[in-house]
């Protein structure tokens, strides 16, 4: 599953729900313009638009096992040490300051539909979506770097839209590095003259054969593992807004040896 619908699944566990999956759902661009779509093993779950995730059984949380067994204590003769008491409080406590922390990091997932374009300066989204795979980057050991070139990069666009973009970027870098020997580099370069940004991966690249349909529906090159249907979703978002997404043509374009992409936040001409 999506590194950040794990994310989002994992904590509405944490709340009780043991088997969070949404029905099955074929949407197209005009379904998800405003929300998050988060491939994953089948079922899908949706993070996003207007629909709330439906929810399947609930089981025991684990939050909800540790108050029950201090409950249980406090129930039985005797008295209870005040060391145990304090020791289970302060377990509890950091169980919800986890879960609390990891809502605010998705909480930013969940917006209206109906964002109005504004100036956004895209290393901002950049980060905070950085941030949410930062325990990925670490457990697989990839570097991550930002290179701002020139005056920052704006973009005219939602929230919504840059993040599509990079949340498909960074799962696609992560699983195509996570196999590599070696050093593992992630590097994004923003050029804010030029109003272009690089997403760059030292990975094993694209394949020649693969390279004119990955940006095309349901083409993926993960077999079982993918659903191509990121890199499409992300190329029709920013076309709406006359932006591109595209693969390095030229090793001058090249930041990395492996997958390059390339957004330009410069509208096309009619």
């Amino acid at each position: 599953m999506h590194a950040v619908c794990a994310r989002a699944v994992s904590v509405l566990r944490a709340f009780g729900a043991d088997d969070v999956t949404s029905a099955p759902h074929a949407y197209g661009v005009d379904d998800i313009a405003g929300g998050i779509v988060c491939p994953g093993a089948r079922p899908v779950f949706r993070v996003g638009h207007s629909k709330r995730a439906e929810v399947g059984h609930f089981s025991r949380a684990p939050r909800l096992v540790a108050l029950d067994s201090l409950i249980s204590e406090t129930q039985k003769s005797g008295t209870l040490a005040k060391e145990f008491i304090n020791r289970e409080l302060i377990s509890l406590r950091g169980m919800f300051s986890f879960v609390e922390a990891q809502l605010k990091d998705i909480q930013m997932l969940f917006k209206s539909t109906k964002q109005r374009r504004r100036d956004i300066r895209v290393r901002d989204v950049l980060e905070k979506v950085h941030n949410l795979f930062e325990a990925s980057l670490k457990k697989e050991n990839i570097s991550f770097e930002i290179v701002e070139q020139e005056s920052p990069l704006v973009a005219k666009t939602t929230d919504a839209v840059l993040l599509q973009l990079f949340l498909n970027l960074f799962d696609n870098a992560v699983y195509w590095l996570k196999s590599k020997a070696g050093k593992r580099q992630i590097e994004v370069r923003l050029d804010g003259n030029e109003g272009r940004l690089t997403f760059a991966d030292n990975g094993p690249g694209v394949n020649a054969e693969d390279a004119p349909y990955i940006f095309e529906p349901f083409y993926s090159g993960r077999g079982e593992d993918g659903r191509g249907l990121g890199l499409y979703i992300a190329r029709q978002l920013l076309e709406r807004h006359d932006y591109t997404i595209d693969l390095a043509d030229t090793k001058r374009e090249q930041v990395l040896p492996g997958a390059n992409f390339v957004v330009s936040f410069v509208p096309e001409e009619a």
